[in-house]
């Protein structure tokens, strides 16, 4: 797991987003020079793109229907977004 912080006021950071799905211990974790994508290597062999702009996420989810998310799922990957149909 990967986990994403605020740290806009370092004496009191914040958590954002758990971000799951390596299998291994994850060795590195570098943005990209547009902040918006954090890709990942872990020892089970991957390399993983994160987006980590919740709006964008939202918009990617909504735009397809198969990648309907559930409101369990939302909780656990995107916390501080209130959910109830962030479809519509």
């Amino acid at each position: 797991t990967i986990r994403l912080w605020n740290t806009t006021d370092p004496t009191k950071p914040t958590p954002l987003a758990n971000l799951v799905g390596h299998t291994g211990i994850v060795w590195q974790a570098v943005f990209s020079p547009d902040g918006h994508t954090l890709v990942s290597a872990s020892d089970d062999g991957t390399v993983r793109l994160w987006e980590t702009d919740p709006q964008r996420v939202v918009k990617r989810f909504c735009a397809d229907p198969n990648l309907r998310i559930t409101p369990e799922e939302w909780k656990r990957y995107i916390p501080k977004i209130p959910y109830p149909n962030p479809c519509a």
